[in-house]
């Protein structure tokens, strides 16, 4: 029988998801698992009982609007299985879950596959298998008071707060020598223990990523020692330059005149060098 044909109508049912779609992601090399999860605007790892113990650097806001402390920074060298090694300073934070946030993930062009419940890395083509679970803290953010009056300053100069870029250009070309005297002072590198020769080499490997140092072939050499940092339990590499230095020749040039030095800062209000990302002053 000729007529019209009836149309199908195609309906879609919206119903709870039965598990958590929050992406987690292992780590080769300190075996730490993270979140990746791209509505958080930083990247976090746990603070322990000692780090806790000091006072909050900073505030940040979870998406159930509660307030997370951070307590400091820490650089970690990270393997994901993607032929690369990525190196990143991670806030340390008051949570419970390691986060790599948006600033990671764009940083190295890293786009989290939900359905495929894995990470690909966009550079080499590859992608690292995850795993889906419950994560009670995500879409961290920067706390920011509007009624401070350095709201304004952050907002207008957004890159003063932001890591180091290794691939931007050097803006000056001063080349520093040091003369020295007598033969190449030597030294034979003292033995460490496993953690902090791990703790060094990171310390090392994202100085070389961030252009501050690159691998000498250098006929001098100074030994390296692992000191402990205040109220953590973290290490901080430091090299003796004990014996360099009493081969070193002293720069000879006259001090400026205290009174002359005053004199051109006449009209000055502010004097101040800040590090804002390691807080430094």
């Amino acid at each position: 029988m000729a007529g019209k044909r009836n149309q199908q109508r195609i309906t879609a049912a919206h119903s709870l998801p039965k598990e958590s779609r929050r992406l987690f992601i292992r780590d080769r090399i300190t075996n730490i698992t993270f979140l990746v999860d791209t509505g958080s605007d930083v990247s976090l790892i746990p603070a322990n009982v000692y780090q806790k113990r000091n006072s909050s650097q900073q505030t940040l806001l979870a998406a159930n609007s509660s307030n997370i402390n951070v307590y400091g920074q820490k650089t970690l060298s990270l393997n994901f299985n993607l032929r690369r090694d990525f190196i990143w300073t991670f806030l340390i934070a008051d949570v419970s879950t390691s986060i790599r946030g948006a600033d990671f993930l764009h940083y190295f062009e890293l786009v989290s596959d939900l359905r495929n419940i894995c990470l690909r890395d966009t550079k080499t083509k590859l992608h690292s298998v995850g795993h889906l679970k419950y994560a009670n803290l995500h879409s961290v953010q920067i706390s920011i008071s509007r009624d401070t009056i350095f709201h304004k300053l952050l907002k207008e100069f957004p890159s003063i707060a932001k890591l180091p870029n290794p691939n931007q250009p050097v803006k000056y070309n001063t080349v520093h020598h040091i003369v020295t005297k007598g033969p190449p002072v030597v030294a034979k590198p003292p033995r460490l223990a496993p953690d902090r020769l791990k703790i060094a080499k990171s310390e090392f490997q994202n100085m070389m990523h961030l252009g501050h140092l690159r691998p000498s072939k250098s006929n001098y050499a100074s030994p390296l020692h692992m000191v402990p940092k205040k109220g953590t339990l973290d290490w901080r590499p430091v090299g003796d330059y004990r014996a360099l230095n009493s081969q070193t020749l002293k720069d000879k040039y006259s001090i400026p005149c205290v009174a002359d030095f005053t004199a051109e800062l006449h009209g000055s209000k502010l004097f101040s060098g800040i590090d804002l990302i390691k807080a430094f002053h």
